[in-house]
């Protein structure tokens, strides 16, 4: 009985071991919502984030980089495929998109001109 029991937790194990590993989380696509300035940077207003391959609740944080004010710090919702789309109303000047839970975080970097 024993033998069958040890025969199944390293069956067990072995799967686990083996078996596919999700795919890990997309960069953040930065979407300037309200257009772009001639320098590639957004404009103030509406700029959309997205990704591929998050879990099904990921936390956001968007941090202004001169002043290091949190400017959204949610836990966001993903579709069924793991997609995550999500918008903030940012003015003029420098952030830092953080997404992600406990090791798979990703973050991205966005200027806002007026």
């Amino acid at each position: 009985m024993r033998i069958v029991s040890l025969l199944a937790v390293a069956s067990t194990l072995a799967l686990g071991l083996f078996a596919d590993k999700p795919p890990s989380p997309s960069a953040i696509t930065v979407i300037c919502a309200s257009g772009t300035a001639l320098d590639g940077n957004c404009l103030a207003s509406t700029v959309d984030f997205t990704g591929t391959n998050y879990s099904k609740k990921v936390r956001v944080v968007v941090t202004e980089d001169s002043t290091g004010a949190v400017v959204d710090d949610a836990v966001y919702s993903t579709d069924a495929n793991g997609d995550l789309r999500f918008e903030e109303t940012l003015f003029p000047g420098s952030y830092t998109v953080s997404v992600g839970n406990g090791k798979n975080v990703v973050t991205a970097t966005v200027t806002v001109e007026p």
